[in-house]
């Protein structure tokens, strides 16, 4: 048997001119469960499998394109495809391919082999081998049928998008985003029920690029939580609230209480406390204006350390609120044993104002936060029929669409601090 080489294959991909390549496509095919049937007949009986199959594949793909063998059970293959290129259709061209590879001349293999495939159409896309390989890779082996003893075939770009390559390019920008004010602040006004006032905000970060625009916070902000950039995403915008707080202070003696989230890898860090009041002590600002919100799930099963970075803050002289509380990891436990200020009521509790079992949950959130001594925000509301039952059922804030959404900092600055149209 001969065993082509990678770098037989990437002369093969480069060969191919710029006008063939949309016909092409370049596939990383693996042997699935080669472990498992290792352990079960041994490495000789591996070895036997490897070769039948591979004399099965060279068979499928013969004057289809072009196969190499790179290592245990892990193949190369440049295909040429069909004229019919939707995925219906190429999975079952596919399909065929590896059906032959099904029933093999030796019965001891039938129907133990299954197989990965991650396929990149290379189209009009001019990229070098080793890019198009990593494309063809990542597909293949974050395909959620992987672990499975079924053969599956995914598309790059199709059926696979790489949410990995976007991680990484986010933390690849994020230091130079963060160094040239590329992180914004933005704010969420809360509006007293009683006065139907502004008095309060959540300070929020957006990510504005100078090419791209406003980025996908859902996308960004799991990658800089995982990466651990968050935590200077927190003292950024601490930082920034507390420029804002004092501005406001000094030019318009108004006083305005501004929320800034605490972040899961935040919150983890030991001297992240250390850090705020380092950076507070460069600003002018009334701590009472400062609220740090704990996010209600990162901090169950955590409650000793709960306690005690409740307690430093409050120690620290800032209020502390239980953010997203009902979202589904909910403990009255927490809101008994912790001396929270403020309790946020999560937008899931607020979906179907018809529903009055909702009424009733969040009726009773509420009395037993009042009873605790804290004060009650309900998030994500963003109707009338919401607004007058929560003003009915006595809740003292409402932060949502109906009112505001928000805003940049300027504007907020514009409406509720130098006109004090307060709405």
């Amino acid at each position: 048997m001969e065993m082509m080489s990678e770098q037989w294959i990437k002369e093969k991909y480069d060969e191919l001119l710029p006008e063939q390549r949309q016909d092409y496509a370049l596939v990383s095919l693996k042997i699935k469960q080669l472990r498992r049937l290792n352990i079960l007949y041994g490495r000789g009986f591996v070895d036997e499998l490897i070769l039948e199959f591979h004399n099965a594949l060279l068979e499928a793909v013969e004057n289809k394109g072009y196969a190499a063998y790179l290592q245990h059970g892990y193949y190369n293959l440049l295909l040429q495809l069909p004229e019919k290129r939707d995925d219906y259709s190429l999975v079952m061209w596919f399909s065929e391919i590896l059906h032959k590879t099904y029933y093999l001349t030796d019965k001891r293999f039938e129907k133990i082999v299954y197989c990965g495939l991650g396929v990149y159409r290379l189209e009009d896309n001019v990229i070098d081998f080793y890019t198009a390989q990593y494309y063809a890779d990542i597909c293949r082996t974050e395909s959620k049928e992987r672990d499975f003893l079924i053969s599956h075939v995914e598309f790059y770009g199709s059926s696979y998008q790489d949410i990995k390559l976007n991680a990484q390019e986010y933390r690849r920008r994020f230091d130079d985003a963060l160094h040239n004010k590329h992180i914004h602040l933005y704010l969420q006004p809360k509006v007293n029920l009683k006065t139907k006032e502004v008095e309060s905000a959540e300070a929020l970060m957006r990510w504005i690029d100078p090419e791209l625009g406003l980025l996908p916070i859902n996308e960004y902000l799991p990658v800089l939580e995982e990466s651990g950039q968050m935590n200077l995403v927190d003292c950024y915008i601490f930082e920034e609230t507390c420029k804002v707080i004092e501005h406001w202070s000094k030019v318009y003696k108004k006083e305005i209480s501004i929320s800034v989230n605490v972040s899961k890898s935040t919150f983890v860090y030991p001297f992240f406390l250390n850090e705020f009041e380092d950076i507070h002590k460069k600003y002018d600002c009334k701590k009472e204006c400062i609220e740090l919100e704990l996010i209600e799930n990162i901090i169950l099963n955590q409650s000793e350390r709960v306690k005690e970075v409740v307690d430093e803050i409050k120690k620290y002289g800032y209020r502390v609120s239980l953010d997203d509380f009902g979202s589904g990891y909910s403990s009255y436990s927490v809101l008994c044993n912790t001396p929270f200020d403020a309790v946020k009521i999560d937008r899931s509790l607020f979906l179907d104002h018809t529903n009055p079992k909702e009424k009733i949950l969040a009726k009773h959130i509420i009395e037993i936060a009042h009873e605790l001594g804290m004060e009650v925000v309900a998030e994500g509301i963003e109707t009338k029929e919401y607004v007058d039952e929560l003003t009915q059922i006595g809740c003292d804030y409402i932060q949502g669409f109906y009112f505001h959404k928000p805003m940049p900092v300027e504007e907020f600055e514009e409406i509720f601090i130098k006109n004090k149209v307060l709405k």
